[in-house]
């Protein structure tokens, strides 16, 4: 099984991942940081052109959306950033 999580880096992210990969899942991610126990994909989500080749590219069974904005000083552009990213990554999935 390959599942794809956005948001890996973050702490019920990180969790996950760490949880599934024990089970011998595989996993990738679309985040901001590298990491040394899978692979990264460092796309911003609001680039739904960019998203879309990664998804295209790879077959995940399941894909799992984590990724947000949570220290923002407008409370009206992380609402947005956030919103956006959610509709790309349910629409390119």
């Amino acid at each position: 099984m390959r599942i794809l999580i956005s948001g890996p880096d973050g702490f019920i992210g990180s969790n996950l991942s760490k949880k599934l990969m024990d089970r011998g899942i595989t996993i990738e991610g679309i985040g901001k940081r590298r990491s040394l126990d899978f692979k990264i994909h460092q796309v911003n989500l609001k680039n739904i052109h960019k998203l879309k080749k990664v998804i295209k590219k790879n077959y995940y069974d399941v894909a799992i959306h984590l990724a947000g904005k949570t220290e923002e000083k407008d409370m009206v552009t992380m609402f947005e950033d956030n919103v956006l990213t959610t509709l790309n990554f349910l629409e390119v999935c």
